[in-house]
């Protein structure tokens, strides 16, 4: 501790040394063992939330609008609210934004050699229902088929849906069978390799001469036995596979698994997306997983989404929507420098009053009322602080720095002072009768020790058992 005191003093000599900022980087040096780095700008993950009393199971963005699904129907993000949107019928299973295709024929000759061209014209809605495939394109909403729609791809310009144990494909004349009906319930589908892959909640499967084969995928590696599949997606040379035991992996022709032990955050999975920057994202039971390169990033609840399940995932510009039991999570990555964030939470601080007294403190709520917390850690927390700010005066030569750092300082310098022992500083100062949380215990479990100053206004906190008469 009292280590802790002689730094502090060293850091006060230096905040009232009569140099400027400037003075001071202009000084002479001997082999220093720094060198400065420019604050290059970054983009910061913000987060925000809209909470609903049903779980989402679906969301997508569509020409800048975002909708998410639920059992109770569709929903249109609009401000802080979800919207319902009244003409789709069912709970909704899947959305998904693909390119519009429109059937159309040059001429005579080719519609009778060649049939129709797509042409393309935009982009359009696709949403999966309990009752069917509706798409929504700039003629409305349309009804393509009834029925139970579990999945739906894109597939050789083509949507692809399936329908419990059939694969579809969408024609101008309507829904067409791409394969027979087949004993499995599938549950998801997706583009890979040139064909199209299915999995059943248990197995992986691909469409092979018009039928659904879940005999020959891989010479190498395999599935776990046993684990459950939630999701499939394919991208590039890879096929992913959401499970409850890790992400499983298809490339070439070789499994893999890819758990904990290699960076994944959290090993059940519930669905996998792309992102917005080359990046993917990987829903779980406990949170949402960011993958860039080999880097994790983990986003859990309560921080960043409203609910641990995280049920689907889709990504705008520079934004994420997490759709969880618990409703809708927003990360949006925003430009920010260490400047900008370091203001930001100074402004933080600032409007949440959690300066008292020259420490820095936690608030908490209790039961509707927002209480700072007299911890058994405000001195070590203020210490933090004016280090900050000494960083801060020395690359910035701010006035304001400068004046916050010798104000809390001798806070700092006052916790020594106040216990009356050379060398020994209080953890934290409470003021008699204040209304706060006052800590009752320590660190590693240890009761809190109060002794009151002679006045009687005040009372300083320690961990360890004192000889104090």
């Amino acid at each position: 501790m009292h280590h802790r005191i002689v730094v502090h003093g060293a850091l006060l000599a230096f905040l009232l040394c009569p140099f400027t900022g400037a003075e001071l980087r202009n000084l002479p040096t001997k082999e220093p063992l720094w060198e400065p780095l420019k604050d290059e700008v970054y983009l910061q993950e913000v987060s925000s939330a809209i909470a609903t009393s049903t779980p989402l199971t679906s969301v997508e963005v569509y020409r800048d609008k975002v909708y998410a699904g639920a059992e109770n129907g569709l929903f249109e993000v609009v401000g802080t609210e979800l919207r319902p949107v009244s003409a789709i019928e069912g709970a909704i299973l899947r959305l998904r934004v693909f390119t519009d295709q429109i059937w159309a024929a040059t001429s005579a000759r080719a519609e009778h050699e060649f049939g129709w061209n797509k042409v393309v014209v935009g982009d359009q809605l696709w949403i999966a229902t309990s009752a069917g495939l509706w798409r929504n394109d700039d003629r409305g909403w349309i009804k393509v088929a009834a029925g139970k729609v579990l999945d739906m791809c894109l597939f050789r310009d083509e949507v692809v849906f399936l329908s419990e144990n059939q694969l579809f494909r969408v024609t101008k004349t309507g829904p067409e069978p791409l394969t027979q009906q087949g004993h499995a319930t599938l549950l998801g589908v997706t583009p890979y390799a040139g064909t199209l892959y299915v999995h059943d909640g248990k197995r992986i499967g691909l469409l092979q001469n018009g039928e659904i084969s879940f005999d020959y995928i891989a010479d190498w590696g395999h599935l776990e036995p046993g684990v459950t599949t939630r999701d499939i997606f394919g991208r590039g040379s890879r096929l992913y596979v959401a499970t409850n035991e890790g992400l499983g992996v298809l490339r070439g022709m070789t499994w893999y698994m890819s758990r904990g032990e290699d960076g994944l955050c959290y090993e059940d999975t519930t669905c996998i997306v792309p992102g917005f920057d080359n990046d993917l994202w990987i829903g779980t039971m406990r949170g949402a997983i960011r993958n860039v390169g080999e880097e994790y990033q983990f986003f859990g609840h309560a921080r960043w989404i409203p609910h641990d399940q995280v049920n689907a995932i889709a990504s705008g510009d520079k934004v994420v929507y997490i759709a969880t039991n618990g409703g809708l999570g927003i990360i949006t990555y925003e430009p920010y420098t260490l400047a900008k964030k370091a203001a930001y939470y100074e402004r933080w601080l600032e409007e949440w009053g959690q300066k008292r007294l020259g420490f820095v403190h936690s608030i908490n709520l209790v039961n509707g009322e927002w209480l700072r917390e007299v911890s058994d850690n405000d001195v070590g927390f203020s210490s933090h602080y004016v280090s900050a700010k000494c960083f801060e005066y020395a690359v910035t030569g701010s006035k304001q720095a400068r004046a916050e750092a010798v104000d809390m300082m001798k806070s700092v310098k006052w916790s020594e002072e106040i216990t009356g022992i050379e060398g020994f500083p209080a953890r934290s100062i409470y003021n008699v009768g204040e209304t706060t949380l006052k800590a009752m215990h320590g660190s590693g479990g240890l009761p809190a020790e109060w002794h009151a100053t002679p006045d009687g206004i005040w009372e300083w906190n320690t961990c360890m058992r004192l000889p104090i008469s």
